[in-house]
């Protein structure tokens, strides 16, 4: 197993992108967010939600990075 004692936790984010569409059901939530060059992104969330048209989302991933000497930790 890996250790993580020297990793860093970064948060890219890639923007904040307006809710086109949502359907709630009872089962949970479906949306769609518009992203640049007319590029739709669906999601389909199993549990119900609070996401209106026109909420802006944001969009971000996290990744694993090597931790600098003597640098704080990014939260």
């Amino acid at each position: 197993m890996e250790s993580f004692k020297d990793k860093v936790r970064l948060r890219l984010i890639f923007g904040k992108f307006p809710v086109i569409k949502a359907e709630h059901g009872q089962w949970g939530t479906k949306f769609s967010i518009s992203l640049p060059h007319g590029i739709t992104l669906q999601a389909d969330a199993n549990i119900p939600t609070d996401v209106q048209v026109g909420d802006l989302l944001t969009l971000y991933t996290e990744v694993l990075a090597d931790a600098l000497p003597g640098a704080a930790p990014i939260q």
